[in-house]
């Protein structure tokens, strides 16, 4: 799972996510914050392909329309 970039909705990111949410909230699509985030194979866009040297990518706008959110 090294070099590899991981597809994440936004809920996932959310700053609004709480242990508790309340039922606007969960009626709004806000997740329960959890100690991890899922990591599922197929969420990865690089697929079988290595990105050497990746880091930090904080902005990928690009790659919104494809994730879905």
């Amino acid at each position: 799972m090294n070099d590899e970039i991981l597809a994440l909705g936004k809920r996932f990111v959310d700053p609004r996510r709480t242990l508790n949410p309340s039922q606007a909230e969960k009626e709004e699509g806000i997740i329960p914050l959890t100690d991890s985030l899922p990591v599922i194979p197929q969420s990865y866009v690089t697929h079988s392909l290595k990105v050497e040297g990746l880091r930090l990518l904080e902005h990928l706008h690009w790659l919104e329309p494809l994730m879905g959110s």
